[in-house]
């Protein structure tokens, strides 16, 4: 959050309309709409929550008059009338009146292959290549196939979509896979979905379109002990998997437990093994000093 808003900073210092979106502005907003930098400044305008890419398309056709009675945003933004934007779902911001105000909220996106592949034609991606390749020795695109989690662990944010879970279709997904392997050529990409394997059938679905469309490519990916085993493993090994990055987070069962991780101390041991079996190098994130947790 603070890196964030030192560069929310430098952007309100250039004259930018500065809009965020994402699980701590959606869970906190007001931390981001109060910042003022040292000048006494606020220097966030507006926070986009829940899903953004609907509400931002609306959003910047209003912004930019691009729809019927709207206001258009002017160089000179303090006479700009923001509570225009009322009528935008999805929206919080600041009122006339410095109160904090929500506009209504915006439902989830069920077709998930209606939303466009990203644009990194847009990206300077020499640059991103560089930046990578001098700090790791390689470079890493990201992509993500699922929106959500069906857990319920206690730390968790859930501000954008609460215990949902949505998927694009398999074939979409292995075709952004081969769009990103032909075109920019990483040494690898990072599936950023909270857990790849909830649903197993998807898992060799998308396994077997990758292999259709020889999309495979190294990659790494999240997932949950208690979902993996030799079959899922072997799956995700075939069309490239390298790593599995797992949310262990304790090896007490009380801590678990407090938690409400859902998950057992033994299946963390078991993921190891299965992922040792099959041949995928395997990260445990872990959490020390949890609330109720003793030195023991």
């Amino acid at each position: 959050r603070a890196n964030a808003l030192k560069l929310a900073e430098i952007a309100k210092k250039h004259g930018a309309f500065v809009i965020f979106g994402g699980p701590d502005p959606t869970g906190k907003p007001e931390a981001y709409l109060r910042h003022a930098n040292p000048q006494g400044q606020r220097v966030v305008d507006l926070v986009v929550w829940d899903e953004g890419e609907n509400t931002l398309i609306e959003l910047m056709n209003h912004l930019t008059g691009r729809v019927p009675d709207s206001v258009p945003l002017t160089s000179d933004e303090h006479d700009w009338p923001i509570d225009s934007l009322a009528s935008i779902a999805g929206l919080r911001y600041l009122n006339a009146q410095g109160e904090l105000y929500s506009t209504p909220h915006r439902p989830p996106i069920d077709d998930m292959d209606s939303i466009p592949f990203p644009a990194r034609d847009l990206i300077d991606v020499d640059a991103y290549r560089r930046a990578w390749t001098d700090a790791h020795g390689y470079w890493s695109l990201s992509t993500i196939n699922t929106r959500g989690c069906p857990y319920a662990c206690t730390w968790c944010q859930k501000g954008i979509f609460g215990r949902s879970y949505r998927s694009r279709s398999a074939a979409n997904a292995a075709e952004e896979m081969r769009l990103i392997k032909t075109q920019y050529q990483p040494d690898q990409i990072r599936v950023v979905d909270d857990i790849t394997g909830v649903d197993r059938k998807w898992v060799f679905a998308w396994r077997d379109e990758v292999a259709k469309q020889d999309a495979a490519i190294p990659f790494e990916c999240l997932s949950r002990v208690n979902l993996v085993d030799v079959p899922l493993l072997e799956a995700l090994k075939e069309i490239g998997c390298k790593k599995i990055y797992f949310g262990a987070e304790s090896g007490s069962q009380k801590v678990l437990n407090a938690m409400k991780k859902g998950t057992k101390v033994d299946q963390i041991y078991r993921a190891a093994d299965v992922c040792r079996e099959v041949g995928i190098a395997l990260y445990f994130f872990m959490m020390v000093g949890y609330p109720g947790e003793e030195m023991e």
